[in-house]
């Protein structure tokens, strides 16, 4: 199914480099709507409107590369950021538009309800998001600050029938990925701005655990109490704002104060708690083994840090003996090769940029890499 696809293909943090938008309003436009068309295309499993608005946009990307004449369009990171929603044609009517109220739906193995704002217009505005996690369901909307409400797409996914210590259940992380797939693909989402908030015990662990999964996928996660010793990886937290707060309706007020996403730092350092999903950011464990529950061994775990000036990327790991690279001009200058240090051993790559590399991970992260290093083996550290 394709929820499926979305779910295992999938992402404060430290040190980034965050581009601004340097195109003008027209030119933005011209390279919008093709791509919102290719989006609207490729969830709707239209292969026909999908090539063509392709080539739409592969014609529009070879005019704008004209006019800049030494800049590759693709290198403009935070323009296409904009540009993903700037045109996308979203329903204002209907059944899936619960605007001041909640509906019902069903998505793969998931079941969740969804409010939107009362006045919430998609032609206007990218919305941020909370996914509201406990196990009374519809009635905690009556906990939050109803006046914040209106500045939220709310998701509560239906989680009566789990348990905390089944977290990485395939019905449990359905529940909350599975809905992430159906919000960006029908509502205008700010997908840099999507919360996580845990109303009750059961709640709080899965906001604080799927937090810690993904931290890229997340501005941040509140939760009710302090639930870390029951987090898998929960070094992971300091990647992103977490939040202990027992009342519901402050939590709204903290999501609003919280940053954005960046998907670019050029330093961080995770663990890998789950063995179906190995990316953090712009980098993803391809051959990695999670220890049992039972034994001591410490999960898998990776370390980055990028130095601009010499277009180097040191990447150390433990247990982890391949990895993938999504790139984009805000991590390293992709017009000049790349140096990848792993494991104390230098090997240089010399990549492109491709627009389809750039849509196809968009669909799954949110974010913009225009450049892809499909294979980097992690040379064994003797210890």
């Amino acid at each position: 199914m394709r929820f499926l696809l979305l779910l295992f293909l999938f992402l404060a943090p430290n040190a980034f480099a965050q581009s601004e938008p340097e195109l003008k309003s027209a030119d933005l436009k011209k390279i919008a709507k093709p791509a919102g068309e290719w989006i609207t295309a490729q969830i709707e499993m239209d292969s026909e409107d999908a090539m063509k608005a392709l080539e739409d946009l592969d014609e529009q990307i070879d005019k704008l590369a004209k006019k800049l004449k030494t800049v590759d369009p693709l290198s403009l990171v935070a323009d296409w950021q904009l540009a993903m929603n700037n045109q996308r044609k979203f329903a204002t009517s209907g059944k899936k538009i619960p605007k001041g109220k909640l509906a019902d739906f069903d998505y793969g193995l998931a079941s969740f309800s969804v409010r939107l704002p009362k006045k919430y217009n998609p032609k206007k505005e990218d919305y941020p998001a909370v996914y509201l996690l406990g196990k009374e369901g519809k009635s905690l909307i009556d906990k939050l600050d109803q006046a914040l409400l209106e500045e939220f797409v709310v998701f509560i996914p239906n989680i009566s029938s789990l348990s905390a210590d089944l977290v990485f259940d395939m019905e449990a992380v359905s529940s909350v990925f599975a809905t992430l797939s159906f919000g960006w693909q029908n509502y205008r989402l700010d997908r840099s701005r999507q919360f996580l908030i845990g109303a009750d015990d059961l709640g709080d662990v899965l906001a604080a655990q799927y937090l810690a999964l993904m931290p890229h996928m997340f501005a941040g996660a509140s939760m009710t109490s302090d639930v870390v010793e029951s987090v898998s990886g929960a070094s992971n937290l300091a990647l992103s704002s977490s939040n202990a707060e027992s009342n519901l309706s402050k939590t709204l007020a903290w999501c609003k104060e919280q940053t954005a996403v960046s998907y670019s730092p050029l330093e961080f350092e995770a663990e890998l708690p789950w063995a179906q999903q190995g990316r953090v950011y712009w980098v993803q464990a391809l051959n990695f083994e999670v220890p049992e529950d039972d034994t001591d061994k410490p999960l898998p775990k990776i370390k980055v840090s990028v130095d601009r000036a010499s277009n180097k990327i040191k990447i150390d790991s433990a247990d982890v003996t391949r990895v993938k690279l999504f790139l984009n001009d805000e991590i390293v200058n992709l017009d000049n090769p790349i140096t990848v240090i792993r494991n104390g051993e230098e090997f240089s790559y010399q990549v492109s940029r491709s627009v389809g590399n750039m849509l196809q991970d968009y669909t799954i992260s949110g974010a913009i890499y225009p450049a892809v290093i499909r294979e980097v083996e992690m040379p064994v550290v003797e210890e």
